[in-house]
């Protein structure tokens, strides 16, 4: 694999703490090089990863709990502030307007 070029990091793109909060429902976890504007952004407890966090928290408290879906070993895809994170774009904080800017590369209309 070729260095990261100065100035990015490897990024895990998924939460940790999420994918903990999901009981490790998918044995993998993406790296992707991202520069320090997105990885600082991307992991904000106020961004689109703080709702995800949070709504996991609701979940995992609730009486249901976390849905069947969230089985180990099933495919899991990228959801939009992954998608954004990979695409190098700072995904924001509080609107994450990173995500706005970019969800028409992957809904297209």
């Amino acid at each position: 694999m070729p260095a990261v070029p100065r100035g990015y990091f490897l990024d895990h793109v998924q939460n940790r703490e999420a994918v903990r909060l999901r009981a490790y429902s998918h044995p993998y976890l993406r790296l992707c090089p991202v520069s320090r504007l997105v990885n600082t952004s991307g992991g904000s407890d106020f961004g689109g990863e703080g709702m995800e966090k949070e709504y996991l928290r609701t979940l995992r408290k609730s009486e249901k709990g976390l849905p069947a879906n969230f089985a180990p070993n099933r495919i899991v895809y990228a959801d939009p502030i992954d998608l954004t994170k990979m695409l190098d774009t700072p995904p924001g904080t509080g609107d994450i307007s990173g995500v706005r800017d970019t969800k028409g590369l992957f809904f297209p209309s």
